[in-house]
Parts: structure tokens; C-alpha cells; sequence
């Protein structure tokens, strides 16, 4: 049976997703990238559209994750309810040519070669080849260059047979024989450390010479945390008035910028702190992390505390107006959503420096920079 979604906008906009889980989770050795090169294929089954979505006002798009592949179309309710039927139709087929697979092979590996040319981006896709084993949506080249049709067309079969539907709308259901309205079903697969017999290939990053990336990881966080781990993330990173916007930008001038999130795999993951910085700077800017997550009392406060809380109450309330283009509730673990933590009775500042204690020690995170790691 499939699953689908019919959900209410508040306008008179809306949005239609065809979401098909397992993505890069059905990917082997030899196969990396196949997940996101299969995205671009089948975007060529509705390329006899795109006329009409222009003359419609409709917009459009695809997007590979670690667990789930998206097609989507937004608009006026009227004009989306038009297509999406037939968007949906077109789906179902693979109908790919051995010439389109090599052209569309050449355009995936420009945009492989477009994320190696930066260096942030370069230094984490490494570190987490490194300590996940992942190549992540972007894949590994060499598997890319080797994909064949017949892997092709077995992963059409794995990965596209199941489709599942969000269908956000003011006035037009979406009903189709076969399906049933149930919460969407994904694969709870989560992150975990490589095992040590497992080998991974690098991209080099030698050619950044000016500059230093820095990334420090914690240890992986625990499914049922993830929601208040992701809330003490911006409590630190979030805004120029953050702790290490404050510390590390403004008050020593190390920076531009400061990422402090929790890169989600599927149901858990790990906190990242990183950023860039001039080469001479690389020392400082890892001791003013430390100082940061060593000195929390001083930094995460009950002001700080509200100040972010009201932040996201009243993202909530602009994310119900908007809620044509948030189909992420949906398929996201509930164990992400900040929504439901803080419908909880202990959520306070007392349990969020309970939760720092246990995820935001300096001592028991990696700290790698991309100058001194091995795959230099």
C-alpha cells in the first residue's frame, strides 16, 4: 500500500511532492552517487512540461537526501492541481537512453566538481568519508564515471516502485487508487562510525593555500536528543548576537562565518562546528570554541534562552502561512521537531545545560582541519 498526505494551506498556494524513500541507503560499493544521478533522470521524464509549468507559474524541483528522493511542484492551487496528476504519471516510467545517461553523467560530475572547489565543502565531504564512511548524495567520482544503464534501470526497480505523496492544498484532494492517507513510511537508518576494514577514497585539497577550514564534530547523538541538541545549536550559533558569532567574529575578527548545526543523517547525527579562517588564525579560533563550550553558564542564559525560543514560536506561525513550500514535518523524524520539544513540560533552561553536559564537552569532540588530515 501507498502512503500519502493530504494537508491544508492556509493560501491559496500550494505544493505537490512525489517523495521515494531509501535513496543513497540503497547504494553499494561501485554505485556511490547513483541516488542523485537517477534524480536528473528521471527529471527528463517531464521535460515535455516545462513550457507549460512556465506558462502556469508553476515552479519546480528535485532533491536527493541521505534517506529520501523528492519531486515537487509549487504554485497556485488551481494551476498545481492541473499537473500534478500527470506529473505523477510520468514518474512511473524509466526511459532512458544510453546517450542521455552519458550526457547527464558529464553534467552530475560538473556539479561534483563544482562542490570540490570549495574548500569548506571539500574538507567536510572528506572528514565525513573519514569517520562515517559516507560519500553522502554527492557520490565518488569514480563510481559516478562507472555507472552503466543496466545499474541504472536495477535501481529505477529498487528505489522508484513505492512512491509516497504530500499534497499540500487549500481546495483539491489527491486521490489515487491504491493509496491510502497513513503518515508517510521511511527507513530509520542512522549514523554510524566506519568500520575500521572499510576504505574510502579522498578528494585532495591541497590547492587552498590562503586558508584553513576547521570542523569539530561531537560524538553522535542519541535519537531521542536530537531535537534539544538541535535547539542548544542555535543557541550558540544562531545570529550575529550568538556566543560564537560574538567571540569568534565580532570580538576578535577571526571570521565571516561560524555553522553550528546537527548534520542529520536519517534519525540522528552529529553536532558540527566549523568554519574558515586565514591559516594564522587556526589556533585561535579552536581555543575560542573551547572557551565558548567550556564556559557555558556565561553564554547560554535564560535571556539567550528566550530570545531563540520566540524565534522559532513565531517561525511556526509563518511556516502555517507557508506551509504549501514545508513538506519536511511530514517525512522528518519526530525526534527532530522543535515544535513538539517545546510542548514538553521540563523544556527550560535547566535541561538544555543538562543536555550541553552531554553533547557540547570540547574534550570529547574531534577537531580536524583541513591542512593536517591524512588524506593530504
Amino acid at each position: 500500500m501507498k502512503n500519502l498526505i493530504n494537508a491544508k494551506s492556509k493560501t491559496d498556494l500550494s505544493g505537490f511532492y512525489i517523495v521515494y524513500h531509501g535513496s543513497t541507503l540503497f547504494e553499494k560499493p561501485g554505485t556511490y552517487g547513483i541516488s542523485h544521478l537517477m534524480e536528473h533522470l528521471m527529471c527528463k521524464n517531464f521535460d515535455d512540461l516545462q513550457d507549460n509549468f512556465d506558462e502556469d507559474g508553476i515552479g519546480w524541483n528535485a532533491y536527493t537526501s541521505s534517506n529520501l528522493i523528492c519531486f515537487y511542484i509549487t504554485g497556485l492551487d488551481k494551476y498545481v492541481n492541473k499537473w500534478k496528476y500527470i506529473l505523477f504519471n510520468k514518474m512511473k516510467n524509466f526511459q532512458v537512453t544510453q546517450e542521455t545517461l552519458d550526457k547527464e553523467k558529464k553534467i552530475v560530475l560538473e556539479e561534483y566538481k563544482d562542490a570540490f572547489n570549495n574548500q569548506a565543502e571539500t574538507h567536510l565531504a572528506n572528514l565525513y568519508r573519514k569517520i562515517y564512511g559516507s560519500y553522502d548524495a554527492i557520490g565518488q567520482r569514480e563510481s559516478i564515471e562507472a555507472i552503466t544503464l543496466k545499474d541504472c534501470e536495477d535501481h529505477f526497480n529498487r528505489q522508484y516502485q513505492n512512491p509516497q505523496v504530500i499534497n499540500i492544498s487549500k481546495h483539491n484532494k489527491f486521490k489515487l487508487e491504491g493509496f491510502v492517507e497513513k503518515e508517510l513510511s521511511f527507513p530509520k537508518e542512522k549514523l554510524k562510525l566506519k568500520p575500521k576494514d572499510v576504505s574510502v577514497t579522498y578528494e585532495k585539497s591541497n590547492e587552498f593555500k590562503e586558508k584553513t577550514s576547521i570542523a569539530l564534530l561531537s560524538p553522535i547523538v542519541k535519537d531521542k536528543d536530537a531535537a534539544m541538541v538541535r535547539f542548544i545549536c542555535y543557541l550558540f550559533g544562531m545570529g550575529l548576537k550568538s556566543p560564537l558569532y560574538q567571540e569568534i567574529r565580532e570580538k576578535k575578527g577571526l571570521v565571516y562565518y561560524v555553522r553550528c548545526y546537527i548534520n542529520d543523517f536519517s534519525t540522528n547525527g552529529s553536532v558540527l562546528i566549523s568554519s574558515e579562517t586565514s591559516n594564522e588564525n587556526v589556533d585561535e579560533f579552536i581555543k575560542t570554541v573551547q572557551y565558548v563550550l567550556e564556559n557555558k553558564e556565561k553564554f547560554i542564559t535564560q535571556e539567550r534562552f528566550d530570545v531563540v525560543k520566540q524565534y522559532f514560536e513565531i517561525l511556526f506561525e509563518k511556516n502555517k502561512i507557508l506551509s504549501y513550500e514545508n513538506p519536511e514535518s511530514f517525512y522528518r523524524s519526530p525526534n527532530w521537531s522543535l515544535k513538539k520539544l517545546f510542548k514538553q513540560k521540563d523544556f527550560n533552561l535547566e535541561k538544555v545545560m543538562e543536555m550541553c553536559d552531554k553533547y557540547f564537552d570540547f574534550d570529547f569532540y574531534y577537531v580536524s582541519t583541513d591542512k593536517t588530515e591524512d588524506w593530504i
